[in-house]
């Protein structure tokens, strides 16, 4: 890996978020491989995993950024041991406190995915893409389809769950 790398991982992420990420509000990456979570409070700490990680395994990041008390509440809650970690959570849909956006991850059929339904090439999905009545900020392609984002004007901070519901239905119905 390079150091541009880890530059264009952190500009991206600075395009995603601003200056969101934060102690409290945090970005959750984990790897594939073992499905151990790094809940990062800066895009500095993001870029110290990204190096650490992804030249082993694929990494992976919430879009969200999570509430890091409230998520490690949640997860004690869910598990009823007081001395439960985040390390193996990547957040929750109730603990989510920031929103860039709105998102697709269109998954292309292949040997990497299991789901049946899915776009049988990148060009089928393409046109799934275009026939949208907004054109995204953003296409990321993925090596198994892409990641679509359409970006707010500033990432959304929820100030309270009702923030919090509204904009779950957003996303969903725009996933649907």
């Amino acid at each position: 890996m390079t150091s541009n790398d880890r530059s264009a991982f952190e500009a991206f992420l600075t395009d995603l978020y601003g200056d969101a990420i934060t102690a409290e509000h945090r970005l959750v990456l984990w790897t594939a491989a073992d499905k151990r979570s790094s809940w990062c409070s800066s895009i500095e700490g993001a870029g110290d995993v990204y190096e650490r990680m992804s030249p082993a395994t694929d990494l992976y990041y919430g879009v969200c950024l999570q509430d890091h008390d409230d998520a490690l509440e949640e997860r004690r809650r869910r598990n009823r041991d007081d001395s439960a970690t985040l390390l193996y959570a990547r957040g929750y849909a109730n603990t989510t406190a920031v929103v860039p956006g709105v998102w697709l991850d269109v998954d292309v059929a292949g040997s990497g995915h299991e789901k049946k339904g899915l776009p049988a090439s990148q060009a089928e999905a393409d046109r799934i893409l275009s026939a949208l009545p907004l054109d995204p900020t953003w296409i990321v392609e993925t090596g198994g389809g892409t990641h679509v984002y359409w970006l707010f004007r500033e990432p959304y901070v929820i100030e309270e769950a009702s923030e919090r519901d509204r904009l779950a239905a957003i996303v969903r119905g725009w996933q649907q």
